[in-house]
């Protein structure tokens, strides 16, 4: 392991580190500039020291001196307390280590082990960060220790950082394994407290959020509001929604965004209609700006896309700079692509998912008649 203070060099390579835990073994990747370092060898012998001594692996570690992407994502129920005994003090090496240097910061962690994860030290030059929680399989008060854990640690952090951050992700996922499947109940937790206590920050020009029935509309609206002038890719994810909360979300977050050119809606894991003439008004305000729109795990029928087309009240009209679409439809039509080739001249290409999960891609270029 004492090799790397020998090869100055190569350690300084090092750009991307990753910690992750899974079910079957514990895994350190590290990822070099140059193509001539052994990053097998380095895996090894990282790897291995793990188990042997931990103040050899923080040594070792610590010299990465140009660092700038940290990656912490815990997979497993399993086995925690390993990871209290040996990756805080690792965590905190580097949080300490690369708080001059780190611009991408990702962890992937249950909500019971933020307080032990999310740094305490302001990382100067961080621009990317991304937070995903989870509960534990079995946790009955996983929602207070969210609350908890927003109030001493996500906020606290957050607004350390507003001044550098340009890229923000907040989002919720499922926890388990394939022995354990755990049965998510993301509709309880509250970002609300989230997005109001989150000071401006002046350069965010990507956000994406997770979004539930628990957090008020206001506090989604009031974030937004506060960066209309900055954002340029918004990605909304509508978890655990059932019937009308969902269509009530699109009627009342509608905040103007005159910069943004890239928009993904995610309808995953949520129930009930949404009619199409409020889907058309969300997203008829900008479509003047649009280049790139995801409408994903929304089945959308062929009623609903003419109804996109439509003259008077659809959103797909004009000379829309739009040029990627990805959409699930019912069924892909010629009278479909026909309205295409009208409404979105500028399309490029588009990914369209049927209902059988079959996908393939159309590439508008092929088709003559799309030639302006």
């Amino acid at each position: 392991m004492y090799w790397l203070y020998r090869e100055p060099h190569i350690a300084s390579r090092i750009r991307k580190l990753s910690f992750r835990h899974f079910r079957w073994f514990n895994e350190l990747e590290v990822k070099a500039s140059s193509k001539r370092t052994s990053f097998s060898l380095v895996k090894r012998r990282l790897m291995g020291s793990i188990r042997n001594e931990l103040k050899t692996v923080i040594d070792v570690i610590t010299q990465f001196s140009k660092l700038s992407s940290l990656h912490v994502q815990w997979s497993s129920s399993y086995d925690l307390r390993t990871f209290l005994r040996c990756m805080p003090p690792i965590l905190h090496a580097c949080w300490g280590a690369f708080a001059g240097s780190l611009r991408s910061v990702s962890l992937d962690i249950p909500i019971e082990l933020l307080h032990e994860v999310v740094p305490k030290v302001v990382l100067r030059r961080l621009e990317s960060l991304s937070l995903s929680f989870y509960a534990l399989p079995g946790a009955d008060n996983s929602e207070l220790l969210f609350s908890d854990a927003v109030r001493t640690n996500i906020l606290p952090f957050l607004n350390n950082h507003t001044r550098s951050l340009q890229t923000m992700e907040l989002s919720l996922r499922t926890a388990g394994s394939w022995m354990h499947p755990s049965i998510f109940r993301g509709g309880q937790f509250d970002f609300g407290p989230l997005f109001k206590g989150l000071y401006y920050v002046p350069h965010l020009n990507s956000l994406a959020l997770d979004i539930t029935p628990s957090t008020s509309i206001s506090s989604v609206s009031r974030l937004l509001k506060s960066h209309v002038n900055t954002l340029h890719t918004l990605a909304i994810s509508a978890i655990d929604f059932h019937g009308d909360p969902l269509e009530h979300l699109l009627q009342e977050a509608l905040v103007p965004l005159p910069y943004l050119i890239n928009l993904t809606i995610n309808f995953d894991l949520s129930e009930g209609p949404i009619s199409s003439g409020t889907l058309n008004e969300y997203l008829k305000q900008y479509m003047p700006t649009l280049t790139s729109l995801k409408l994903l795990r929304k089945l959308n029928q062929t009623g609903d896309i003419l109804q996109m087309f439509n003259q008077n009240s659809g959103c797909f009209l004009g000379n829309s700079p739009l040029k990627n679409l990805n959409i699930t439809i019912e069924c892909l039509t010629p009278g479909i692509l026909d309205l295409a080739a009208a409404g979105l001249p500028n399309l490029h290409n588009t990914h369209h998912m049927n209902p059988r999960n079959e996908e393939y891609e159309v590439r508008f270029a092929f088709f003559p008649f799309f030639t302006r």
